[in-house]
Order: C-alpha cells, then sequence, then structure tokens
C-alpha cells in the first residue's frame, strides 16, 4: 500500500509540458559537450533516455528546494487488443517510490479473473 506523496505525474499533462522543457534544456547541455543523449532501446527495452530526463528534471528541483516522493507513468506497449483498440496488451503503470516513507504495507492480494 503506498501513498503517493508529492507526485511526479507523468499522467499530467502539465508535468509532461515541464519535463519537454527540461529535455530541451539537457539536450543543449549535451550538445554544448559534444555529447550525445542515449536512447530508449525499442518497446519494452530500456528507456535510458526516459530515466536520464526524469532524473535531470528532479535533480534540478532538488537543487530548488522541491523533491518528489514518487513518480508515476503509463506505458503503452504490445499489440492491440483489438482491430482499432486504443488499449494494448502490455500497457502498464509504473510508479518508482523514491521516498520509503510513502511505503504504508505490502500485502499479496488473493486475485483470481
Amino acid at each position: 500500500m503506498l501513498q503517493l506523496g508529492r507526485c511526479f505525474d507523468l499522467l499530467n499533462e502539465s508535468v509532461t509540458s515541464v519535463l519537454a522543457e527540461s529535455y530541451n534544456e539537457l539536450a543543449r547541455t549535451f550538445a554544448d559537450a559534444g555529447k550525445t543523449l542515449p536512447s530508449n532501446r525499442g518497446p519494452g527495452g530500456k528507456r535510458t533516455l526516459d530515466c536520464l530526463v526524469i532524473n535531470d528534471f528532479l535533480a534540478r528541483r532538488k537543487e530548488q528546494g522541491i523533491e518528489y516522493d514518487t513518480v508515476r507513468g503509463a506505458f503503452l506497449e504490445g499489440e492491440p487488443v483489438y482491430p482499432g483498440a486504443g488499449f494494448a496488451r502490455e500497457t502498464h503503470i509504473q510508479l518508482a517510490v523514491r521516498n520509503s516513507a510513502c511505503i504504508l504495507g505490502v500485502f499479496r492480494p488473493n486475485l483470481k479473473i
């Protein structure tokens, strides 16, 4: 059981907007240093670029005294569930807990579908 606390929620348009701006700043920094940004490795692969951009943004905010407890994002992956679907078979939401105080408890649900 989690309490999200201050969540950097990538399902929120205002958050994705500031993340886009942060990416542009990071890209300029890399270009000025003659470096190439890493890339993500396709659907279901390691998201090296995404991780760098998010961690860079959160580090800059922390320097300003703003810390986030969690990060939440959706990953649309896999084939469509049915022809024309807006849902994919491997779509999932990930939560990154940056502050362990947000973990209120752990349990194993008995789910039967």
